[in-house]
C-alpha cells in the first residue's frame, strides 16, 4: 500500500492513475478482509473448547452451527491460496465474505457474553470464583465429582490463601494441606 501511494503521488503515475486506484481498492479490501477474519478467528479460538466441551449446555447447539459456518468459512478461504484471488471470492454473488465474517463476529460476540453472563453467575453465588481467571472457572465447574477433585489441586491456592491440596478418601473430603505440610483433618468429610 505505501508503495502504491507513492507511486500515485508521482509525476509519472498520471498514466496509470486507473491502475493505481484499482489495485489501492483492492489492497484496501484485502486489508479490510483480513481485519474481519483475523477478528473471528481470535474469538472463535478461545471460544470453540469451552462451548465443544459442553460447557455451556443451553448455547451448545447454537454455538455449533456457528462454529460449522466459520469452518465452512476457513475452507472457502483455503481454496483460493491467492490472496488476490480472495476479492474475487468476496465480490462474487456466491459469498459475501465481509458481511459473513463481520455475522460471525457478532455472534461469536454474542456467545462469548453469553459465557461471561454465566461465569458472573457462578461468581455471585461462589465469591471465591472472582480470585480464578474463565478457564480455570470453567475447569473448576467442569468437575462432576469428588473422584476427579484432583483437576481442582492446581487452583486451590487462587481459591484459598495457604491451601495447596485437599485430601480425598472414599468420594468424601478428608482434610486439607498448607503451602508448608500443615495437614489440617476434617471431623466431618464433606
Amino acid at each position: 500500500q505505501n508503495l502504491l501511494s507513492a507511486l500515485s503521488d508521482s509525476h509519472h503515475a498520471v498514466s496509470l492513475k486507473d491502475a493505481l486506484d484499482l489495485h489501492q481498492s483492492r489492497l484496501n479490501k484485502l486489508d479490510s478482509l483480513f481485519h474481519l477474519i483475523n477478528d473471528v478467528q481470535r474469538r472463535w479460538v478461545v471460544l470453540v473448547p469451552i462451548y465443544l466441551k459442553k460447557s455451556l449446555p443451553s448455547e451448545h447447539d447454537m454455538f455449533a452451527k456457528a462454529d460449522a459456518q466459520f469452518r465452512s468459512l476457513m475452507k472457502t478461504i483455503e481454496e483460493y491460496p491467492k490472496v488476490c484471488r480472495l476479492i474475487e471470492v468476496e465480490s462474487s454473488s456466491q459469498a459475501d465474505l465481509a458481511k459473513v465474517l463481520g455475522a460471525s463476529a457478532v455472534n461469536l460476540e454474542r456467545y462469548q457474553q453469553a459465557l461471561n453472563e454465566f461465569l458472573e453467575g457462578k461468581r455471585l453465588i461462589i465469591p471465591r470464583f472472582y480470585f480464578v481467571g474463565n478457564n480455570d472457572l470453567l475447569e473448576i465447574l467442569g468437575i462432576k465429582n469428588v473422584e476427579n477433585m484432583g483437576s481442582i489441586q492446581p487452583h486451590l491456592k487462587s481459591l484459598f490463601q495457604g491451601i495447596v491440596r485437599i485430601n480425598v478418601f472414599n468420594g468424601h473430603i478428608v482434610s486439607f494441606q498448607s503451602s508448608v505440610g500443615e495437614v489440617v483433618q476434617l471431623s466431618d468429610p464433606v
